[in-house]
């Protein structure tokens, strides 16, 4: 690897950190800085799936394209070792991002770690439409009733951190990532990954968001995601300019 390519990884990192202690930070929630750096901290969910024979560690962020990465993986990886080691991987749950790491430390250096990352306007309202609309995600204000605009105003006011699927994506960098998918490419860039070589497509939760942003979204609901998930537009690459998507 060269120096640029080394030093722009580690200047990645830095911006990483920071950012999500201000994230952390800007709902003015001390109890979430708290939860952030201690080893109960921020939930993540166990989204950690490691194909042992392959030395591959893959990071499942919620609403980015998972079923069908994880049914690829095992697709490949033919060896029922790796099979299940993916179905055991995935049986768990409500793992902290500490926890996580802790169970990976030992092999996490030697591993191809890669992940998958999606437009934050598609994410959240694909999230909302398969957890809240029509799944059983129910939470103070928030039930099969709510609006879009009150489901983002009930996040940024305070329950952003209550499902691993509502989080930024960017909580769920926890280690250096040698690739970084986009959802939005998702089959060309699942190709890139080693011992890939079909792609096995599942949706299981699939919500065709992207063809209902208009449907959902106005000047207040953009405005809160962008405003949520800062976090995500700056580090993801992603543009805040809603008109680029419809």
């Amino acid at each position: 690897m060269n120096l640029i390519l080394k030093i722009n990884r580690k200047l990645f990192d830095i911006k990483v950190k920071y950012n999500q202690i201000l994230t952390i930070l800007k709902y003015n929630k001390i109890t979430y800085y708290l939860k952030f750096f201690k080893e109960n901290s921020v939930k993540i969910g166990f989204h950690i799936f490691y194909i042992e024979d392959k030395k591959i560690l893959y990071t499942s962020i919620p609403k980015t394209g998972c079923s069908t990465i994880k049914s690829s993986l095992i697709n490949n990886m033919i060896s029922s070792n790796a099979k299940l080691t993916m179905e055991r991987v995935h049986a768990k749950n409500n793992m902290t991002r500490i926890e996580n790491i802790n169970i990976f430390k030992g092999i996490i250096k030697d591993s191809y770690k890669f992940t998958f990352v999606r437009n934050p306007y598609t994410r959240i309202l694909s999230a909302y439409l398969d957890k809240v609309k029509r799944g059983s995600y129910s939470y103070g204000n928030i039930n099969k009733d709510i609006s879009f605009v009150n489901f983002l105003q009930e996040l940024d006011n305070g329950l952003l951190f209550n499902n691993s699927h509502f989080i930024p994506q960017s909580l769920f960098f926890i280690y250096k990532f040698d690739f970084i998918g986009k959802f939005e490419n998702l089959e060309e860039d699942l190709k890139r990954i080693k011992g890939i070589e079909e792609i096995k497509t599942l949706n299981p939760h699939k919500t065709n968001s992207s063809s209902k942003l208009e449907e959902y979204y106005c000047e207040e609901s953009i405005s809160l995601v962008k405003k949520i998930y800062k976090i995500d537009f700056d580090l993801l690459n992603y543009s805040t300019d809603f008109k680029l998507l419809v």
